[in-house]
């Protein structure tokens, strides 16, 4: 249940003795997603780039859930953004898995993000547009989907977050919040558990690193340690594991990002 808005209000207050507007880690809405945007997270620029120039028709980027698949499709766009080519996103959600847009004429890339969503029927729809105007199909997804296709594809599959990207993720927070990232720091040693306990899944990091934040203290060391961590050993280990169990279920999508969106708001 989302939490009552004085209680809200005194965490914003305690977030403020720290220098900070509000929980570093809190879930970042969608008009605020271009702020916390790390360019180069996955340490995948040059790999994105050559993706944007080859000349292929299918290409599809493959990591489990929360390894930064959406991160690494900006960068793609980004880099056709500085080629000179006109590309249209779509982030596939439940409701959209019965009726694909069609891209408007004129695009040559429609890149889709969590394309495992995608029926056979559509994914036809969207082979044979690539076809009629010489178009290209750059996809997300859990799984191969090689299979699915009339031809070769393009396949990355992303190796997860590392402790150097993870540093840099930890200081856009700081400062998209009103902290000074010269203040705050984030240990080697903090890092390496979180990506250890995590699996690798950002989204199980940001979440611990949400619940650190909640129960500092005023006056509190502003380092993130291994030790500090350890209280969240266990939350993290399972919600890795439910995240992984949850990957495939789109009913458990929904709940998972219903719970997030009301539980973690302040």
């Amino acid at each position: 249940m989302r939490e009552p808005d004085s209680q809200r209000h005194k965490q914003l207050l305690r977030f403020e003795q720290f220098g900070l507007r509000w929980n570093p880690f809190r879930i970042v809405r969608s008009d605020e997603a271009a702020a916390v945007y790390v360019n180069d997270l996955y340490d995948g620029i040059e790999q994105a780039t050559a993706i944007a120039a080859a000349e292929v028709k299918f290409s599809q980027i493959i990591a489990p859930v929360g390894h930064g698949k959406s991160t690494f499709l900006r960068a793609i766009g980004a880099a056709f953004s500085e080629i000179g080519l006109s590309f249209e996103w779509c982030y596939l959600k439940p409701s959209l898995i019965s009726r694909v847009p069609t891209p408007v004429s004129g695009t040559d890339v429609l890149i889709i993000d969590e394309a495992e969503r995608l029926s056979r029927s559509n994914l036809g729809k969207l082979i044979r547009w690539c076809d009629r105007n010489a178009g290209r199909l750059i996809m997300s997804t859990h799984h191969d989907l090689t299979s699915r296709f009339p031809g070769d594809v393009l396949t990355v599959e992303l190796p997860g977050i590392t402790e150097g990207s993870l540093q840099r993720l930890f200081d856009t927070r700081i400062r998209w919040s009103g902290g000074d990232s010269e203040q705050f720091k984030l240990a080697p040693d903090a890092a390496t558990w979180l990506i250890r306990n995590s699996g690798h899944n950002v989204r199980v990091i940001e979440a611990v690193l949400y619940e650190a934040f909640q129960a500092a203290h005023n006056g509190q060391t502003l380092c993130v340690t291994q030790q500090a961590l350890e209280p969240w050993r266990r939350f993290a280990t399972e919600r890795a594991a439910q995240e992984a169990q949850d990957q495939n279920s789109l009913l458990s999508r929904i709940r998972f990002t219903f719970k997030e969106l009301s539980g973690r708001t302040a």
